[in-house]
């Protein structure tokens, strides 16, 4: 489910309730699960699916952490600082190396070598997202869902800056229902004690 409003938080949100240990689902747990996200955000290119194994499924989780190292970093008031982003910039700079310009007649294209790794173009995307983040005023509309262990991270670009859930009809549908049944209870107790 994309709902990050960026690419880069909807690739952080490949865990499902990050804080709830019992009920935690890593989206990118299989070569197959993360072929179905990835082909779900749109960045799967023909055959790369064929080069996914285990080692290049690991890489995709530590840029995940990664990223959400920094995140959750200013979420919680920290500064952002170059040593936190320095993981995230190098990977940057290594795939750059593998890039070049194409030209055909008058067109000009951006393509990769073909000493590229495997996955270059999908990471390239995702931190190309991360970083137009990371340099925009987005950054300070990131918010993460108030859903009781969600975790997912999301722009806030409600009219009021107040959206406090991932997806209303999940984690809000949940915490009414939750406030509902606490309010109901408080209601039945009030009465039994009259």
């Amino acid at each position: 489910m994309l709902v990050g409003g960026n690419l880069a938080l909807d690739f952080v949100n490949t865990i499902a309730n990050r804080f709830t240990a019992d009920r935690q689902r890593d989206l990118l747990g299989s070569p197959a699960e993360a072929l179905s996200w990835l082909n779900e955000a749109g960045l799967l290119a023909s055959g790369a699916g064929k080069s996914l194994t285990r080692d290049r499924l690991q890489e995709l989780r530590d840029i995940r952490e990664e990223l959400y190292g920094v995140l959750a970093a200013k979420l919680a008031g920290e500064r952002l600082s170059a040593n936190g982003l320095e993981h995230i910039q190098e990977r940057f700079k290594a795939l750059m190396t593998h890039r070049q310009l194409l030209v055909t007649g008058d067109n000009v294209a951006w393509t990769w070598r073909r000493t590229a790794p495997p996955l270059a173009s999908v990471h390239f995307t995702i931190l190309t997202a991360a970083l137009d983040l990371l340099t925009s005023s987005d950054l300070s509309r990131v918010r993460r869902c108030e859903g009781d262990g969600c975790g997912w991270l999301f722009v806030d670009s409600s009219r009021g800056g107040r959206r406090k859930w991932c997806v209303m009809s999940d984690c809000g549908n949940r915490a009414k229902a939750k406030r509902h049944y606490a309010r109901r209870l408080r209601d039945l107790a009030a009465e039994s004690d009259r």
